[in-house]
């Protein structure tokens, strides 16, 4: 190791001055004698937490919600998240209820067959979405917001008498529908088969059938169409049968000629529209899950989808006023 060179010698301390001598303190006056306290009265003794009327409930007691929302009795099994929350805010005694209220009920009593990680996003969409369809519509809302959270239904609102009316008007509307189906049914009995036709490319085309084309035409005036259908991600070749006699009846026979068709024409599936009656071996045969699959379009199923996509009807609309609950629970916001 290198050697360390020597250090410098320190230059040596200046000499501090002598402190300043402190002044003596003041003595301090002598504190004056307390009074004695007076006896405290013993306390009484506390009640158990769980037993206070404002007191915290114990861990273990789930019973207190974080809303005021009511406990509601309802039982049952609905189709859709949407009927179950109606069912649930119907037994509410017309009391709001928050979207995961609803969902804690709806899903604690099994009132409805679905999975869901997210139980309150799933009803308050299912409402949304619900009052949005009846919009699209034209018809009355059924669930009503009341701001911070809370849901009911808009017939609160409503008297019972405006409630039977509106009953009595849907059913009226159900009837006329039903009446406009059956005549439609009987005048398209007598068209002739080329303007039968017409009608049924009018029908595929509302149903998003492309590449329509006629493939040929029978002596019994049975027409035979392919047609392009997506489903899914992807496009089905589907041949159509238009059966032209609507007092003939159809039967298995004629769904398995169908089925040897299809690969004549490379489709798929294939679609057997008939207006008169059809057998129930045709319907078991439809029903084979080991040969190609055929569908059978009868009389009141094609007529149900004409008036559904307003061919051969006209719709008209009666204005019946109601109150708009909506904007009336904002004013009282």
């Amino acid at each position: 190791r290198e050697e360390r060179a020597p250090r410098e010698e320190r230059a040596p301390r200046e000499e501090r001055a002598p402190r300043e001598e402190r002044a003596p303190r003041e003595e301090r006056a002598p504190r004056e004698e307390r009074a004695p306290r007076e006896a405290r009265t013993p306390r009484e003794d506390r009640a158990p937490r769980g037993d206070k009327p404002n007191g915290r409930a114990p861990k273990n007691d789930r019973s207190d919600k974080r809303d005021d929302s009511p406990q509601v009795d309802v039982s049952g099994r609905f189709d859709s998240v949407g009927e179950a929350a109606f069912a649930v805010l119907k037994a509410a005694n017309r009391k709001p209820m928050t979207a995961a209220s609803i969902a804690e009920t709806v899903f604690q009593k099994k009132l409805v067959k679905f999975h869901t990680h997210d139980p309150s996003a799933t009803v308050q969409a299912a409402i949304v979405a619900d009052n949005q369809l009846r919009h699209g519509q034209g018809r009355r809302h059924v669930f009503a917001n009341h701001g911070n959270g809370l849901w009911g239904l808009t017939e609160w609102a409503l008297s019972d008498l405006s409630i039977q009316k509106e009953r009595q008007i849907q059913k009226l509307a159900s009837e006329l529908c039903d009446e406009a189906a059956v005549q439609l049914g009987n005048m398209l009995v007598g068209l002739k088969p080329e303007a039968f036709e017409m009608v049924i490319l009018a029908v595929l085309d509302r149903l998003d059938y492309h590449n329509v084309r006629v493939s040929k035409r029978t002596s019994d005036g049975d027409a035979f169409f392919t047609a392009e259908w997506r489903r899914g991600f992807a496009d089905a070749r589907v041949c159509i049968q238009v059966v032209g006699d609507a007092e003939a009846e159809v039967d298995d026979e004629d769904v398995r000629l169908l089925r040897d068709t299809l690969q004549h024409y490379a489709g798929t599936e294939g679609v057997l529209i008939h207006m008169g009656d059809i057998s129930k071996e045709a319907h078991r045969e439809v029903k084979n899950a080991d040969a190609a699959r055929v569908s059978i379009l009868d009389r009141e199923t094609l007529v149900r989808l004409m008036v559904q996509e307003g061919i051969g009807v006209r719709h008209h609309q009666v204005s019946v006023p109601m109150v708009d609950t909506t904007f009336i629970e904002a004013l009282k916001a």
